[in-house]
């Protein structure tokens, strides 16, 4: 298992990486910077994964009113899944919003991503994830 964590100022991300799954655990302010700032990071650690994976973005440490995301910024974030689509073939999404607002901005991400049926999946809690994901989460 690999860790990094990636201070943002007003945010922080925390990305564990077991196998082919890259979990990511995201507390504080969320705006665009911090999310772009994170998506290059994430490009880094795609990289060094040979086959298909599995992400799992977890905004539970993000409070409602520090989700600030714009509308161009959700449609960035869309254009660059879409990239890890075509660099890995097969890699697959869950969105993990606990809160209204985090739970809605991930289904509009979902909408707008239009990935392939299983791509994205957005659930409430940690707990909606399969037992096989579950297992290779840190604890």
């Amino acid at each position: 298992m690999k860790r990094s964590t990636v201070e943002f100022g007003t945010a922080r991300a925390v990305v564990t990486v077991n196998d082919n799954l890259v979990y990511i655990q995201v507390s504080g302010l969320y705006t665009d910077d911090v999310a772009m700032a994170l998506l290059r990071h994430l490009d880094a650690v795609i990289d060094e994964i040979p086959d298909s994976l599995i992400r799992v973005w977890d905004a539970s440490g993000i409070p409602a009113d520090s989700f600030q995301l714009s509308s161009a910024c959700i449609d960035r974030i869309t254009e660059w899944a879409r990239q890890v689509m075509a660099r890995r073939p097969g890699s697959s999404a869950y969105m993990v919003g606990s809160t209204t607002i985090s739970y809605g901005m991930a289904r509009m991400y979902e909408m707008r991503a239009d990935l392939e049926p299983t791509g994205v999946v957005v659930l409430r809690s940690l707990d909606e994830l399969p037992g096989s994901i579950k297992e290779k989460l840190p604890k």
